[in-house]
């Protein structure tokens, strides 16, 4: 009779120390997520073709055209005077 009362008094469910660690990695990774995913998805525009957009839209990256900076430049510095500072 000792054996069965000492039968009932452990756990149905045993776990092991992994288990529980890979269980609350795997929590916290979810509530990271959760948590950092606003970031990361972009916002849905409500913009038609030919209209006026309600705010300005600004590009996640900033893209150089090289080339046509050069040129640009260039054209910039061909209509500045010789300027000289007075003796």
């Amino acid at each position: 009779m000792k054996n069965k009362t000492r039968n009932m008094s452990r756990p149905l469910l045993r776990l092991s120390s992994r288990t529980i660690r890979v269980g609350l990695f795997l929590l916290l990774a979810i509530l990271l997520f959760g948590s950092m995913v606003s970031n990361v998805v972009p916002d849905r525009l409500d913009i038609s073709l030919s209209e006026p957009a309600p705010a300005d839209i600004r590009a996640p990256i900033t893209v150089e055209h090289e080339e046509q900076t050069i040129e640009r430049r260039q054209e910039a510095v061909a209509t500045i005077d010789c300027i000289r500072a007075p003796k």
